[in-house]
């Protein structure tokens, strides 16, 4: 049986067999006309299209993207005429995969798709009392309306994965804070690692503090650590610009460690192993005098200006020789009594530029907080160098960049 379909603009008249499995398809071609006009509010700026429609209709991504590629959804540049005129304009067009929406555009949405109410930002923070940041799960650092910063505690994952029941991304709901949506992580710092947790409160500052952190060139990250081992250079500061790889575990698949990328290695598996550019600035703050056994430690603040996988434990194992105090991958092996210490390194300080709801770095001196060294590691430096570390000056102002 044949069939004559009429298809609406911009499509023509098409004769084909009538299938039943194309009825469907046939349904959304002839009625890609008419739909919904709607404007990209600016927290959704920079947003890929298929994601936006996701959140906007609440369907599954994967029906979105099919819509976009049977170029049922239009955009065209928006101005403050009423949407009813858009139909008309000349410059409506389809777009490709992987397109971008931007708040000086509107979007056509075909029939099936039905805009809920749109989750925008709230025009003001519910600020937590003294009495709910104590029932929090961590401890708040900083908080205004673009940015939360918290203190993670050594032990404590970033994110879930196997075996690990506890994580901050588990805690996120927690701290909404009024918002609609709980904040987004942005950077990760290792389950040893304590210190400052930089979070984005809306979509628009995540893509503005991801891209930060690709370029390395906008946030300024310190660390504290205790190295153990008299390899430390005179020189400060030290510059450390070694590249990293990673072994494979052939068995599972799966990275185990970072090591120095063997340079003049001539055992092909390694050489082909991927380069990755890793550096690191090496301040030290105090050396300790030497121990009975001969061992000494070094107080120093490490500013990494890249960030790959354990950058910092294996510049300081493997290029400097001295490890981070009681690291259980890439120093010695610890003593039983050595076991229960935690690692020595801890997110000091961070700076950044100051932003708004919608990820627009705002006018004015740079965000800068600073954490204080924990009790846990505290005590350990107590016991080498012979008083707490508020005592000792520390290079958290230096101008290197993560």
């Amino acid at each position: 049986m044949l069939a004559r379909v009429l298809g609406s603009k911009p499509y023509t008249v098409r004769t084909f067999t009538l299938n039943p499995c194309l009825v469907n398809r046939v349904r959304l071609y002839t009625n890609c006309d008419q739909g919904t006009w709607v404007r990209v509010p600016k927290e959704e700026d920079a947003s890929r299209l298929d994601k936006f429609i996701h959140r906007l209709c609440n369907v599954p991504i994967s029906q979105a993207q099919r819509a976009i590629r049977r170029k049922q959804v239009r955009v065209v540049q928006c101005d403050n005429s009423p949407t009813s005129r858009y139909d008309d304009l000349p410059s409506i067009r389809p777009v490709p995969m992987g397109y971008h929406v931007s708040p000086n555009i509107a979007i056509r949405l075909p029939p099936q798709f039905t805009p809920v109410q749109p989750r925008t930002v709230p025009s003001h923070t519910t600020w937590p009392t003294t009495t709910q940041r104590r029932k929090l799960p961590l401890t708040i650092s900083y908080l205004d309306e673009a940015l939360l910063i918290v203190n993670k505690p050594s032990g404590l994952a970033t994110q879930g994965g196997t075996h690990i029941t506890e994580s901050v991304a588990a805690f996120l709901s927690q701290f909404q804070f009024g918002y609609p949506e709980p904040p987004r992580l942005v950077h990760r710092l290792d389950k040893d690692t304590s210190g400052l947790l930089l979070l984005a409160r809306t979509r628009a500052v995540a893509a503005t503090l991801t891209s930060w952190f690709r370029d390395r060139q906008t946030i300024i990250k310190c660390y504290a650590a205790v190295l153990a081992g008299n390899s430390l250079p005179n020189i400060s500061p030290h510059v450390i610009d070694v590249p990293l790889t990673t072994h494979t575990d052939l068995n599972t698949a799966r990275e185990t460690q970072a090591t120095v990328y063997p340079a003049d290695s001539t055992n092909r598996l390694e050489s082909s192993a991927p380069r990755r550019s890793a550096r690191t600035t090496v301040h030290v703050v105090a050396r300790s005098k030497p121990f009975p056994d001969g061992r000494t430690f070094s107080l120093v603040n490490l500013f990494p200006h890249t960030g790959r996988k354990h950058q910092l434990r294996v510049h300081c194992a493997q290029v400097l020789g001295a490890p981070i105090l009681y690291d259980t991958k890439y120093g010695p092996k610890l003593t039983p009594s050595e076991r229960s210490h935690r690692l020595c390194l801890h997110l000091q300080h961070l700076q950044l530029p100051r932003l708004d709801v919608y990820g627009k770095p705002l006018s004015g001196p740079p965000l800068s907080v600073t954490c204080p060294i924990p009790d846990t590691m505290d005590a350990a430096i107590k016991s080498i160098f012979g008083q707490s570390a508020t005592t000792y000056l520390w290079h958290t102002s230096t101008g290197c960049t993560t």
